[in-house]
């Protein structure tokens, strides 16, 4: 794993924050996506972690809790790359009340995953509005590129309690003590890396429009 850029939650951080994302949005608009993604989300060291050795542990203590591979089990977004990539958040940086996304590609879960949105049916109405947006958007994007957003729909799934549990038990441990966490669920490493390359191409090809 590559070794991410430490950074604490303070003031002085976050002005050093500014400058990192500044380089990671430039870096992201000069490389081509797939060694970006490699460098700053698939192969490095999210930045919630202070070193290798303790994402490792706690990759182990996540597959315990899932029932999957710690292999299979990456921290994404913010809490990995310090900088989130949605321009609807403004690249936000990582800071004390932002969530951890825990991406899981399991080809077990997905499978019992798409039989149960695939079937509920009326059962539909059993969700909140988001529950229920949610389970549109999936069936009509999501689960195209092999993707849950399971945040929104755990009550609906056959793991759903167990995987509620395992939430509720990792927001009470350090590193991420007191946070949201969110997990999405991928079929399998073509689906996790093809969502993410995609999902890059679409920014890299936004700021570079805005450079021209």
């Amino acid at each position: 794993m590559v070794p991410a850029m430490r950074f604490s939650l303070t003031s002085e951080s976050s002005a050093k924050g500014g400058d990192f994302r500044s380089q990671l949005l430039s870096d992201l608009r000069e490389q081509c996506v797939e060694n970006f993604a490699a460098m700053r989300l698939f192969d490095a060291v999210p930045v919630i972690f202070p070193d290798p050795s303790s994402c490792t542990k706690w990759k182990v203590r996540v597959a315990n809790l899932l029932s999957v591979d710690p292999c299979s089990v990456y921290v994404i977004g913010s809490a990995c790359t310090y900088v989130s990539f949605n321009p609807n958040k403004n690249f936000k940086l990582f800071d004390a009340k932002s969530d951890v996304d825990i991406a899981v590609i399991s080809g077990y879960h997905f499978e019992i995953a798409w039989r149960a949105v695939r079937d509920i049916g009326a059962g539909k109405y059993r969700l909140d509005p988001a529950g229920q947006a949610a389970l549109q958007e999936h069936r009509e994007s999501h689960v195209y590129w092999g993707m849950f957003a399971t945040d929104k729909l755990l009550s609906a799934l056959p793991f759903g309690k167990e995987w509620t549990r395992a939430a509720i038990q990792l927001s009470s441990e350090d590193p991420m003590r007191g946070r949201d966490i969110k997990f999405r669920l991928y079929r399998d490493s073509f689906s996790f890396v093809g969502y993410h390359l995609n999902g890059l191409g679409k920014l890299r090809r936004q700021l570079l429009q805005k450079t021209n």
